[in-house]
């Protein structure tokens, strides 16, 4: 599994599987805040990456004085009832949030519904990525821990 980030840009991919060069990618959802690919040749498809763009969230592990840097990263997840989830600043279930299914399978929880695709909007108003949840049932998902990657860093992912 690999984590990169952007820090200033709030901009976040995640890859799941170990080796991808062995799938077939395909782009199952893509808007302006995200991208999703899978490989289509399993089934279920497998999930291999989501991209959160630059200008569509607030990474809560971001120092909001100073992009830059990094806060407190709290990364947890685990498997219950067919869904894989990814809290992103707790332990627990993140509560009081607004679930955005950004694609079939897919469910972001974010602090409040996202803006409107191609508006204009100020950082500050901007949803705060709390968890991500995968129905297993839906989308198959490979992860493989002994290859754990943490890349931070400005202009890691194009804007």
């Amino acid at each position: 599994m690999k984590l990169i980030c952007d820090p200033p840009r709030h901009a976040f991919l995640i890859h799941f599987v170990k080796d991808q060069h062995s799938y077939l990618f395909q782009r199952i959802e893509s808007e302006q805040y995200f991208d999703v690919i899978v490989n289509p040749e399993t089934n279920p498809m497998t999930l291999v990456s989501i991209e959160f763009r630059s200008g569509g969230i607030i990474l809560p592990f971001i120092n909001s004085n100073d992009t830059f840097s990094i806060g407190e990263l709290l990364l947890h997840s685990g498997y219950q009832q067919n869904i894989y989830y990814f809290n992103f600043d707790s332990y627990n279930e993140p509560q009081n949030c607004f679930k955005w299914k950004v694609a079939s399978g897919l469910t972001v929880l974010v602090s409040k519904p996202p803006p409107p695709i191609h508006s204009e909007y100020k950082s500050e108003n901007r949803p705060v990525l709390h968890s991500l949840h995968v129905d297993t049932q839906i989308l198959k998902v490979e992860i493989d821990l002994s290859e754990f990657v943490i890349n931070f860093g400005w202009d890691n992912l194009h804007p």
